[in-house]
């Protein structure tokens, strides 16, 4: 093989020769460790010729890697440029890109492909670079940071799927395909800790390359040939991982809060152990009333004499498992046949959705599911409610098995995949009561199975609204998850009674709903401090939760900020789950108005069920939570206990416990945030909990209390955060969006494209997206009349402290010197 491979062994010459691998010895270790995890899978696997392991991940990457070199290697690509056959050239990378499962394509507009059909694609510069990328001889690190600049100054997608794949295929012996999810639990597993970051680069690219290449070496009695067998090691060894841990992401399989030091001295049997037993306390635990829980034990004790002991019970149950087996093996052909290109179609219908136990069914080899969606042929169903016509169907198969295989191979991706998935033309008639027994059948661990029977009695029980639309299915299952572990004595009933609870739970639903016809119409009201008032008696009715109007709509968030629905639905779920969020990133980015309309819109527009409070190096422990403060009093002078700002906000929300309160934190990271916050970094994650304060005082968090924080990045890179905190708010990047300017600016006229091509220009010379200028700025209707005072008074005083020292840089983006380019 030429290029890479002639100077792969120089290249930790390189400036970023600073990053190092594991030692040998430790390496040695690690590989032992993940050739343990291979063997839960292929327990007699012994080297790299193990035939099933062949099979199942080896032989279809040797063969898309054959067919890389014959259409992208360096003369083939050489000789495309110089013809300037740049579509030939695209279309080529899209043959390849669709040869494997390890691209997500499910939906081109946000698949690992995406940069192909981007509108502003400037396909002679990009092949160009592609090509840079794939053959020049310089070292890796170097052309891989200048393939990222290059698509970021041409305001391209820059993702690490899509590169890394081609490098690894064009060059297998040298280069690795970093799958994010896998690079990143990597990287953990071999003590190098928190490094991997979203954005590319070539550092962290040279690290996962060198950490895989040490990984070979160390693995050398079983017989590795090239990065090929080392990946698909490291993957199967992922999934195995998570599969072992639970539910945890990445982060919380590898480290669980242990130090970085600490990594080589925790025995992974121990944190395995530890992660198995915390599951669930690295979320939020459901809100339900004492009432509710009263209400579900009276049921579930009912059901667990009159029919899950009984012989149609266990029967009921024992149905679970043997649909998993086959639903694995219908998965499993399906995969077989798409490999080989061959038509899935029926494959898909049949097999991965559920049917109901009918001999048409059955004749035709269809999925019979504990939970079937279809009775018949769903093809003349779909066509007769003109949700489908007949050309229809290949199409809509594919979108079904990718999102399944997807999900399955990426839980962690649920909420983006299903979002996608409802915004394809294909999706139409499939909601979580058709896809989902196929997801929880493939992967229980990680997918609850929701229709109608389990939907309508966790919204009872948990005071939810939930719909049967696909995107409201990853809040549902993270919910579902949840509600098992806080029912988990409940849901246990009897030795007798040996299955996975989610199956206990959906049999119980099962009942519920079909043999005991109970009322799930309204929902259990939660009364503090009335329970005992208002428990429900065996033959009580239940009044429906009262739901006000909303006096800020979803519609009227997502209007005002200017974003894509989903976007916002992504924000506003990692808000539900994690109680507390961080809208990160650079200035301009408009953090503090999003926050403020995710407060209007969570509160319904209530000014007294919201706070904002600001940050600042001096502010404190006493000023956030209590302190001592003198006081005067009759000329007597004392020094009394005073709550601070959080605690009085608590104080508010305690006494309307059905109401959502909202508490911005505006610049977060300017404060030492470890001293004010004190015993809340406990009280953050255990919300249910309950702790005495630095002067005794009792306190805990309410559960209706939300917290959003916003953090500039040009101020304090996210990496300088304490670990502690990160762990505890889920952090949301928001990144200069040009869309928005142009959103805002259809409506004052104001021409914005070569602004927008000006500050795209800026923040590629910027190089770093902590430091990019943002686009608010810019958000005001007289833009022409304001503009020449804007960039003067508010970008340049700004550049003139990131340009220090570079007067020739500075001088490009003087006023006096970009108006042209707005001309």
């Amino acid at each position: 093989m030429d290029g890479i491979e002639n100077n792969g062994a120089n290249s930790h010459h390189s400036q970023f020769s600073t990053v190092e691998t594991v030692t040998h010895a430790g390496m040695e270790q690690y590989a032992t460790e993940l050739v343990e995890l291979i063997h839960e899978r292929y327990p007699d696997w012994d080297s790299f010729t193990h035939t099933p392991f062949v099979a199942d991940e080896i032989t279809y990457k040797r063969k898309a890697a054959k067919q890389a070199r014959q259409l992208l290697g360096r003369g083939a690509l050489q000789q495309l440029l110089d013809e300037q056959a740049y579509d030939e050239i695209i279309g080529r990378i899209e043959r390849i890109g669709r040869m494997t499962n390890l691209l997500y394509n499910a939906q081109p507009s946000s698949g690992d492909l995406r940069i192909l059909y981007a509108d502003n694609l400037d396909k002679a510069t990009f092949c160009t670079q592609f090509n840079d990328l794939l053959h020049s001889r310089d070292p890796i690190e170097v052309r891989f940071d200048r393939y990222v600049k290059a698509l970021f100054s041409l305001n391209l997608p820059n993702t690490w799927a899509f590169p890394t794949f081609f490098l690894f295929f064009l060059h297998p012996s040298a280069e690795f395909f970093v799958k994010p999810t896998a690079a990143e639990w990597f990287l953990r597993f071999v003590g190098a800790g928190d490094v991997y970051q979203p954005v590319p680069s070539g550092q962290i690219y040279g690290l996962i390359r060198k950490n895989a290449h040490a990984l070979k070496a160390a693995l050398a009695e079983f017989k590795p040939r090239d990065m090929i067998d080392v990946q698909s090691l490291i993957w199967v060894a992922h999934r195995e991982s998570k599969a072992r841990i639970g539910r945890l992401n990445t982060k919380g399989q590898i480290e669980l809060g242990v130090p970085a030091a600490d990594y080589q001295s925790t025995s992974r049997e121990m944190i395995i152990r530890e992660a198995q037993a915390s599951i669930m306390d690295q979320t939020a635990q459901p809100h339900l009333s004492q009432q509710a829980v009263d209400e579900f034990s009276r049921l579930f004790r009912i059901f667990t004499t009159d029919f899950l002991l009984k012989p149609e019970g266990k029967k009921h149950l024992s149905t679970y498992e043997s649909n998993r087996i086959q639903a694995r093996a219908n998965f499993k052909r399906v995969v077989k046949a798409a490999q080989a290109h061959e038509d899935i179609t029926d494959l898909v219908l049949n097999g991965l959705l559920p049917h109901s136990d009918t001999e048409f069914n059955r004749n035709r080899g269809a999925w019979i599911s504990i939970a079937p969606a279809f009775t018949g042929d769903l093809k003349v169903k779909f066509e007769a409610k003109k949700w489908a016509v007949a050309n229809d169907w290949p199409a809509i198969s594919k979108a079904i098995f990718e999102f399944v295989q997807n999900a399955v191979d990426a839980p962690e991706r649920l909420t983006e995949l299903c979002e996608d998935f409802s915004q394809s033309r294909f999706s139409k008639g499939f909601q979580t009561g058709t896809l989902t027994p196929m997801l929880s059948a493939l992967d229980p661990r990680s997918f609850v199975l929701i229709n109608n029977k389990s939907r309508k009695v966790i919204n009872y029980f948990a005071c939810t609204k939930f719909s049967q639309k696909l995107i409201d299915y990853p809040a549902i299952n993270t919910l579902a998850f949840e509600l098992f572990e806080s029912l988990k004595v409940i849901l246990n009933p009897s030795r007798d009674v040996s299955a996975r609870t989610a199956d206990i739970f959906d049999t119980f639903c099962h009942w519920l709903v079909t043999i005991h016809k109970y009322d799930l119409s309204g929902s259990v009201m939660f009364h503090p401090g009335e329970e005992a008032d208002k428990a429900a008696s065996d033959d009580s009715t239940h009044t429906p939760t009262a739901h006000h109007e909303n006096a800020f709509s979803f519609e009227m968030l997502v209007g005002d900020v200017y974003a894509e629905e989903s976007e916002v639905r992504r924000i506003i779920n990692a808000l539900t789950r994690k109680k507390q969020i961080v809208l990160y990133g650079p200035p301009g980015t408009g953090k503090t108005f999003l926050a403020r309309k995710l407060a209007a819109y969570l509160t319904n527009g209530d000014d007294s069920r919201q706070d904002l409070v600001q940050f600042h190096p001096a502010y404190a422990y006493e000023d956030f939570v209590e302190g001592i403060r003198p006081k005067t009093s009759a000329g007597q002078l004392s020094y009394d206990l005073v709550p601070g700002r959080f605690r009085q906000f608590c104080d508010r929300a305690r006494q309307r416990p059905d109401d959502i309160f909202v508490l911005i934190i505006d610049e977060i990271n300017r404060a030492n945030l470890s001293r004010v916050f004190g015993e809340l970094m406990y009280l953050l994650e255990y919300r249910d909990e309950t702790i005495k304060l630095a002067h005794g005082t009792p306190f805990s968090i309410p559960r209706n209390v939300r917290i959003i924080g916003t953090m500039n990045t040009a101020d304090r890179s996210i990496a300088l955060v304490d670990h502690a905190l990160r762990r505890r708010f889920a952090f949301i990047h928001l990144q200069p969006n040009f869309d928005l300017l142009r959103r805002f600016h259809a409506a004052t006229g104001y021409p914005v494209e070569p602004l927008i091509t000006l500050l795209q220009e800026l923040n590629a010379d910027i190089g770093d997206s902590n430091y990019a200028v943002g686009v608010s700025f810019f958000l005001v209707p007289d833009l022409a009349v304001y503009l020449p005072d804007i960039w003067r008074l508010e970008i340049e005083p700004y550049l003139e402290e990131h340009f220090f020292g570079n007067t020739e840089l500075m001088r490009r983006y003087r006023w006096g010197a970009v108006t042209s380019k707005l001309a």
